[in-house]
């Protein structure tokens, strides 16, 4: 399972006004950043069929059963967990000994398949609010400038703070999302290297989900534009 690493809790959040009304424009069609979207396995798609529209993937008939109804209104409550799977600087007061992992890029443990959750159960969510969360992903300098990540739903009512910690009720992917990042301008592109003088490249992004009307999305950005899109919709 894909991971991106969460950024530093400390980092400057946008404001209301940037998350209301963000700047949008999807990678273009010639194969620069068309995103795939998959289906998990307890989802179906009616039509037995993916249907691109430009470069917005859309996943048909990935009921999401957690939201009550067919049409969403401005505010009401969410009867799932939503989140995605990240990894994090290992933190010895919280994290599992089972999750730590060697980071090669900066010389330091990881706390792997943690996760983030964007809605908690019982929490009220609005169509208007979308929820952003900083990330950030390491490449190594030829290597193919491609990252995917899941959506993730959990029944439960306590939410568990990483992947394999729950039941399976919790591991539900709804959908994942792979975009291709070639497009990216070079000047977003962080020059890294770690403690030993190996370079590395990183690239600072948000994830964003959003109730909208019929569906949810789920969303790659940078520097405020949209590289990737995926849209669950209702039947």
């Amino acid at each position: 399972m894909a991971e991106v690493s969460m950024q530093d809790p400390a980092a400057p959040v946008p404001s209301v006004a940037a998350l209301v009304h963000p700047v949008l424009r999807t990678a273009d069609s010639q194969g620069t950043g068309a995103p795939q979207c998959h289906p998990g396995e307890d989802e179906k798609l009616v039509d037995g069929q993916l249907h691109s529209l430009a470069s917005v993937a859309v996943v048909r008939g990935a009921v999401l059963r957690g939201l009550e109804g067919t049409e969403l209104v401005i505010n009401r409550k969410s009867r799932r967990n939503y989140g995605v799977v990240v990894s994090k600087p290992f933190d010895t007061t919280i994290d599992p000994l089972s999750c730590r992992v060697w980071n090669d890029f900066d010389e330091q443990y990881k706390a792997s398949k943690r996760m983030m959750w964007y809605i908690l159960r019982g929490q009220s969510v609005s169509s208007s609010n979308p929820i952003l969360l900083p990330f950030s992903k390491d490449f190594k300098p030829h290597e193919a400038r491609v990252m995917s990540q899941e959506l993730i739903a959990c029944d439960e009512d306590d939410a568990p703070a990483g992947y394999d910690d729950g039941p399976s009720s919790c591991r539900r992917v709804l959908c994942k999302m792979i975009v291709n990042l070639q497009s990216v301008p070079t000047h977003l592109w962080k020059q890294k290297s770690n403690p030993k003088g190996k370079a590395f490249v990183r690239l600072e992004l948000e994830t964003d989900m959003q109730m909208e009307s019929g569906g949810l999305r789920f969303d790659f950005r940078v520097d405020g534009l949209v590289y990737g899109k995926v849209t669950a919709k209702f039947d």
